[in-house]
């Protein structure tokens, strides 16, 4: 499962459109509230479940 994660994460990071809205995240997460805990959404469903479920 692990390695299914590490995947996912790259399969973002990778994808320059996806990777600018994850960077928008971040940094606004570092100064937000509401913007972390959307974060931390994102993060467990779309990246955690699609890896633990095995969907791109």
């Amino acid at each position: 499962m692990g390695g299914a994660r590490v995947r996912t994460c790259l399969e973002v990071w990778g994808d320059e459109g996806r990777r600018a809205r994850m960077l928008a995240m971040l940094r606004s997460a570092m100064t937000n509230g509401r913007a972390g805990a959307r974060l931390r959404e994102f993060v467990t469903v779309a990246l955690f479940g699609r890896a633990r479920t095995g969907r791109p």
